[in-house]
């Protein structure tokens, strides 16, 4: 049987009180769902200014049409704008119904459950190898480079990209471990997660 879930951490309040609230009920960060441009890019009723989420553990998810974007850049919301992650899902090939399967869904289950339990556990505490240093500090490099013939929305965004793509390859060495059987998390980032961290936000994100 399913194990039940322990507290929540999706969110769909649209006000900072019911935002706050969520996350003194428990220590760790929060998920919030906004939809559309207006709800990804204007502030939580009773907060002066969406970029004073940066203040509380929460992630934010939402789905914009890209129509929309365009109109809200002209309005000077761009330093917002640069703090998220934009993934336009690629369409998959037709596949014929009589060949279509069910997902592998219990093992990706049961992946999320270990990446669940360790942060309800624990904090963990990454750090980089020596080959995933040289990685991380060749991107550095590239992008410090890159910074200098940018400006506007796109010189924002590629400035968060030393953080995020730190984030990102710590999180690749999570889901890699909780593939495994290994009992305890990883203590170090190898170069691998390195490099698919800076593919993933290089090629696609960006």
């Amino acid at each position: 049987p399913c194990e039940p879930w322990p507290r929540r951490i999706a969110l769909a309040d649209p006000t900072a009180d019911g935002v706050i609230e969520a996350l003194y009920q428990g220590r760790h960060g929060k998920l919030l769902w906004r939809d559309g441009a207006d709800g990804c890019f204007t502030p939580l009723r009773g907060m002066a200014n969406a970029r004073h989420l940066e203040d509380l553990e929460v992630s934010m998810l939402g789905s914009i049409e890209a129509d929309a974007v365009a109109s809200k850049m002209q309005r000077g919301v761009d330093g917002l704008a640069a703090r998220f992650l934009y993934a336009w899902p690629h369409r998959v090939a037709y596949c014929p119904l009589a060949h279509r399967t069910h997902p592998a869904s219990d093992d990706v289950l049961l992946s999320l459950r270990r990446l669940l339990q360790l942060s309800l556990r624990t904090r963990c505490l990454l750090s980089l190898d020596p080959s995933a240093t040289a990685a991380f500090d060749a991107f550095l490099a590239r992008l410090h480079r890159e910074l200098r013939h940018t400006e506007g929305l796109e010189a924002a965004w590629l400035g968060k990209g030393r953080g995020k793509v730190a984030c990102l390859a710590g999180l690749f060495a999570l889901m890699s471990w909780s593939a495994t059987n290994e009992a305890e998390p990883p203590g170090v980032i190898g170069q691998e997660a390195v490099e698919r961290a800076v593919s993933l936000w290089s090629d696609y994100y960006r």
